[in-house]
């Protein structure tokens, strides 16, 4: 049989170092087309992350809803404590129910607001939740039923997670708010994947092409001459 002949055992070697060689070399430059891609997204969500959670630790002017009075050193300190309702008269209660400071509004600068379309269900998306996981802020095109990130002890860093089809980077901020950014990938990763596919066919054909020339130049080659 073919396969005790010397010449196609080495056929066979030939053809299983093929395979090994244009395989590693197709897998790593496929994770390495992922890995880099994939970066680039991680890069573009963490600076629309930072520029949200500079709008979130910004504190709304005073006399606005969540804003306090600032002080004569120009710093801001936090809000005073007002005495329990039931220690006051009625009148003194209802003055204190129209002055006190109310519930926080987060708003959004001009240029920030730019990095978001909402008109687009594939454009970047932001949440925002508060300490105690309160939903505070989000984008219209934000998918609905987003789990809040979990927090690691006082873990300030961004970090990236995959909800495929969405890429999303987070961020918890010293005060403990949550500032989500995020964007559907499918585009992305159906390009990856064809990346992948044109490997595949390319080592395929590689193969296809050494054996083939091999064996075509085994054919072609002269018998040899016997001696006299």
């Amino acid at each position: 049989m073919f396969t005790k002949s010397i010449r196609w055992r080495l056929q066979l070697w030939l053809a299983f170092l093929l395979v090994c060689i244009l395989s590693g070399f197709s897998l790593t430059a496929y994770q390495l087309h992922r890995t880099n891609r994939l970066n680039q997204i991680d890069e573009d969500l963490q600076r629309r992350v930072a520029a949200v959670s500079g709008d979130v630790r910004r504190r709304p002017p005073f006399g606005e809803r969540g804003g306090h009075p600032p002080f004569g050193d120009g710093l801001e300190r936090p809000p005073p404590r007002f005495p329990p309702p039931d220690s006051l008269s009625p009148r003194d209660f209802r003055d204190f129910r129209e002055f006190r400071p109310g519930p926080r509004e987060i708003r959004l600068s001009a240029q920030t607001l730019s990095q978001f379309d909402e008109t687009d269900t594939n454009a970047y998306y932001f949440a925002i939740w508060s300490r105690d996981g309160t939903l505070v802020k989000h984008s219209t095109n934000a998918p609905t039923a987003a789990p809040v990130p979990v927090r690691l002890g006082a873990d300030t860093q961004p970090h990236t997670r995959m909800r495929e089809p969405f890429r999303e980077a987070f961020h918890f901020t010293e005060m403990g708010d949550c500032v989500l950014v995020g964007r559907a990938i499918t585009t992305d990763l159906d390009t990856i994947r064809r990346f992948g596919l044109w490997l595949f066919g390319a080592g395929g054909a590689v193969l296809a092409l050494g054996l083939g020339g091999r064996m075509v130049a085994r054919d072609a080659r002269p018998p040899a001459r016997r001696g006299h």
